[in-house]
């Protein structure tokens, strides 16, 4: 269709340089496996042009390992995914012109890594990050071989680099015309509240529906406002983003902990102040007894194209409101364990 551009029309020559970069870069990772058994791989990122503060994982390049766990966290975090560099070492890494072995944010009882910076035209557009497991041994505590072999290798880093950057100011996100997924670090706790059986209420009642939900959502977007600029409006209910502080000394979007602490001393609280407005709006319709019900999600919100929010976790939620139609407020497996609480039976 003229003039309207579709997202996967280029996606079968990012995924030809993806497999171009990962082969390019075997010799480099040959080269650091050889410097101690800890070594779990390279990754190489991009820095991605429309989702702001985000890396993209574009090129692997990991060993051979009988241990079938020894990558589930690559798999499950970094793997097909984007990385939030204000939520990782890679971020710290990627401000450092010298580079540094740096702890690893999202698995620091595990991984250490090892930055290197990818400069284009005076522009920093990636890097290529290694990683060190102390599961399998003494972590190298000396980094000379490790600048030596990426010396060594600089000329085809560059090439792969300037590849990606090519391509990435043509398209508007490298990651997303490699389907990537969003950062697993969350950056927003979702309340999400239903209203239950709306069908048969707006068959019957649509007026008294209209105003109800009038009430409520004013009601409930003023009372998170605090907390939240974005609610995705789902028409009997809404997706309220209840945002993560941003990181500093006193807050880390990575540690559970600091998620957990947040979680329960904005999130529930705001979801206990939210049910006691809905108490009162319900009263004035006591005629058509409206009752909701919450779920709590985390997860990563991103901006679309269209000036608005979109998140997996979305969809999460509301497969939760499906499953669990009468629980007044539930969780979805992600929020649950960040915030302690005991498996549904």
């Amino acid at each position: 269709m003229t003039g309207v551009s579709r997202q996967r029309e280029r996606y079968g020559e990012a995924q030809k340089l993806n497999t171009e970069a990962t082969t390019f870069l075997q010799p480099l990772h040959d080269d650091l496996a050889e410097l101690s058994p800890t070594f779990d791989g390279i990754v190489y990122f991009a820095i991605d042009q429309w989702h702001k503060d985000n890396a993209s994982a574009v090129a692997t390049v990991q060993p051979e390992s009988a241990d079938v766990d020894r990558f589930a966290f690559y798999k499950n975090n970094i793997e097909h995914h984007r990385v939030d560099l204000g939520a990782t070492a890679l971020g710290l890494g990627l401000q450092q012109k010298e580079p540094q072995l740096i702890r690893s944010r999202m698995n620091p009882g595990r991984h250490t890594t090892w930055t290197h910076r990818a400069i284009v035209d005076n522009k920093l557009v990636g890097g290529v990050q290694t990683a060190f497991n102390s599961s399998y041994g003494e972590i190298p505590s000396d980094t000379r071989a490790i600048t030596l072999a990426h010396a060594k290798h600089a000329d085809v880093i560059t090439e792969v680099a300037r590849a990606f950057n090519k391509l990435s100011l043509e398209i508007p996100s490298i990651g997303d015309m490699l389907e990537l997924l969003a950062p697993a670090t969350p950056n927003a706790f979702i309340a999400s509240w239903d209203l239950r059986n709306s069908t048969p209420f707006a068959m019957a009642n649509y007026g008294s529906l209209r105003n109800y939900l009038l009430d409520t959502k004013n009601t409930f977007n003023h009372l998170s406002a605090d907390t939240s600029t974005y609610v995705h409006d789902t028409g009997d209910g809404q997706d309220i983003s209840i945002w993560l502080p941003d990181n500093s000394k006193n807050f880390d979007r990575s540690n559970p902990a600091d998620v957990r602490a947040f979680g329960n001393g904005t999130v529930l609280p705001l979801i206990d102040t939210l049910f006691a407005a809905h108490g009162d709006i319900a009263r004035d319709y006591s005629d058509v007894n409206p009752r909701i019900n919450f779920v709590v999600g985390l997860g990563y919100v991103e901006h679309d194209r269209y000036d608005g929010r979109t998140s997996q976790t979305f969809w999460e939620v509301a497969n939760h409101h499906k499953r669990h139609p009468e629980a007044p407020i539930s969780f979805t497996d992600t929020a649950r364990k960040v915030l302690q609480l005991p498996q549904r039976p």
